[in-house]
């Protein structure tokens, strides 16, 4: 009898405690999906005023806006890779690097933008334009012969980092392929940016950013034919 008793009394023992765990867990639980709704909603409400301050500094760059400046560099480190990099200033303050570069044989070039708020970088952009020729076969008349046409297509695929101070970087895209003579530019920067996985790392980006603001001390303004500085021997 003792043991039977003795089980019966840890069996609910073992259950007071189960619901016991059950129950203080609960509140714990919801107070963590709590602070990741508030986490993930703070993070977007900031992410979207950087992106709207982004967004309308590039207009005001296309509108050659009077108020903002800019200074041009070159580089080139090989026959494979070379690049452009344009520095925009506002109040003689640094707002936005654009960086244009070719790296390999493809015809593939490859525009990073870094947007700038306060001295610290807020969004990186990165923005590949591929062209993709193909070969398209029609039946040229009722005979049967055919020829081969070739159709230009041109890829965009647009990567936006968002940096918060306090957080990993978090990752939004887009990207649109269409005919080269149908291509629309207006169409394509409507597109809704939808977040996505990180193609490239934090750590990275932060070393080329830095990379890139001792450039804008050390490299040549302008472009001359003669000889130009390699971006990565230069220190």
């Amino acid at each position: 009898m003792m043991v039977k008793v003795q089980g019966y009394l840890q069996s609910d023992i073992k259950n007071f405690f189960r619901f016991s765990e059950n129950y203080s867990t609960k509140p714990a639980y919801f107070m963590m999906l709590f602070l990741c709704v508030v986490t993930y909603g703070y993070s977007q409400q900031t992410f979207d005023a950087a992106n709207k301050q982004y967004d309308v500094l590039q207009e005001r760059i296309k509108k050659k806006d009077t108020l903002i400046h800019y200074i041009t560099k070159h580089y080139e480190c090989s026959q494979v890779l070379s690049g452009r990099i344009d520095y925009y200033y506002e109040a003689d303050k640094l707002v936005l690097i654009n960086h244009l570069y070719k790296q390999g044989l493809a015809n593939l070039w490859t525009s990073e933008d870094y947007f700038i708020i306060d001295d610290t970088l807020k969004i990186k952009t990165l923005t590949t334009e591929e062209t993709i020729h193909l070969n398209t076969e029609y039946k040229k008349d009722e005979k049967g012969s055919s020829s081969i046409r070739v159709e230009k297509v041109i890829e965009v695929v647009e990567q936006r980092m968002f940096f918060d101070s306090n957080t990993t970087s978090t990752c939004f895209a887009r990207k649109h392929a269409k005919n080269g003579l149908d291509w629309d530019a207006a169409y394509f920067n409507s597109l809704a940016l939808k977040e996505s996985n990180c193609i490239e790392y934090d750590d990275e980006i932060r070393d080329k950013y830095k990379l890139l603001r001792k450039a804008e001390k050390k490299l040549n303004v302008g472009y001359s034919y003669r000889k130009q500085q390699c971006i990565f021997y230069m220190w």
